[in-house]
């Protein structure tokens, strides 16, 4: 029998992993299935999906469908000349969050690298660095969303003055990542011989987004893409919760970025709804309702992923071999 090709073999054999980390993230999701099951009840919990409007539903999903359309266009500006056809990107994006949600452990992060070599022929290495600089762009939008959030729920200032230094942030980020000396950068030496660290350095600078309009473009999408996200995420948790929605879309940029954790469960079971818990619990102590409501909106989450990735199923995507034999 011939060995399979990297393109050819699936995508789960190509993920790294240890036992002791699927060990570990199925601890977590079992823990917290106990866990709700005796401190709730899952009758509890899932009870108000019953009284969910359609039009509740269709928002949402509207709404994480635009966060994900914007998260695919940001990848195609981001590569460039590089990119795959579409409709590889749009499957490379989709599956890689559904990966990232279901993997433990941050495994699912390998998909991405992993994808974009299979569809456009890239190292692993340039895949994972242009990752990464996708990572930061959500890190500095969600960062600063998250701060801002917290200064409407201290209620330290109004909420006209609070909206301005919003609107504010958001310009001054966006003119910062429009000057950054990317040129200036790509000449700073680290050391006088070709180490690791100079090489990666290199490799960062080189894989950059490299004009001011891109950086402006990438950083726009990275904000319409995690404010509709976060919208959808707490508009459903507050149809399905009593908590005010400003303590719901706290406890979502805290689910979120809990996902950035090394550790977490099966389906990123555990921490987000430990995450989201914490950031709700601005809003009450009662245990049942902030766990009630971190479950829903993680299962909102979940499935409107898994949904999507469904739908990139049956979308072509020729591997790179086959697209440079066109």
């Amino acid at each position: 029998m011939k060995p399979l090709r990297n393109n050819q073999v699936p995508i789960a054999r190509l993920i790294p992993g240890k036992p002791v980390h699927w060990a570990l993230g199925t601890g977590l999701l079992l823990a917290l299935y106990v866990l709700v099951d005796r401190q709730v009840g899952w009758l509890f919990v899932l009870a108000p999906w019953q009284q969910l409007s359609a039009s509740d539903v269709w928002l949402a999903l509207g709404l994480f469908t635009l966060s994900h359309l914007c998260r695919i266009w940001r990848i195609h500006r981001f590569l460039g000349s590089t990119a795959p056809t579409f409709a590889a990107v749009v499957k490379l994006s989709l599956w890689h969050q559904f990966f990232n949600n279901l993997l433990p452990m941050r495994l699912g992060e390998a998909v991405f690298p992993v994808l974009l070599k299979r569809y456009a022929g890239t190292s692993m290495a340039s895949g994972f660095t242009r990752l990464v600089w996708l990572r930061l762009l959500d890190l500095v939008f969600m960062g600063a969303f998250g701060f801002m959030l917290v200064l409407w729920l201290a209620r330290l200032m109004p909420a006209t003055t609070l909206l301005t230094l919003g609107l504010a942030t958001l310009v001054a980020l966006t003119l910062f990542l429009a000057l950054l000396p990317i040129n200036h950068l790509r000449k700073l030496r680290l050391g006088s011989r070709p180490s690791f660290l100079a090489r990666t350095w290199a490799m960062a600078i080189d894989l950059a987004p490299a004009t001011a309009v891109l950086r402006v473009q990438l950083f726009i999408l990275t904000a319409v893409c995690w404010c509709s996200k976060l919208l959808a995420i707490g508009g459903v948790a507050a149809a399905l919760s009593p908590l005010p929605l400003e303590s719901l879309l706290a406890g979502a940029v805290a689910g979120e970025l809990a996902s950035i954790l090394p550790v977490h469960g099966v389906a990123g079971a555990g921490t987000y709804e430990a995450a989201f818990a914490a950031g709700a619990m601005v809003a009450t102590n009662e245990t049942a309702t902030l766990l009630a409501a971190a479950v829903n909106a993680h299962l909102f989450v979940f499935g409107a992923t898994l949904l999507l990735s469904l739908c990139a199923l049956p979308l072509p995507t020729p591997t790179y071999r086959e697209q440079t034999s066109l």
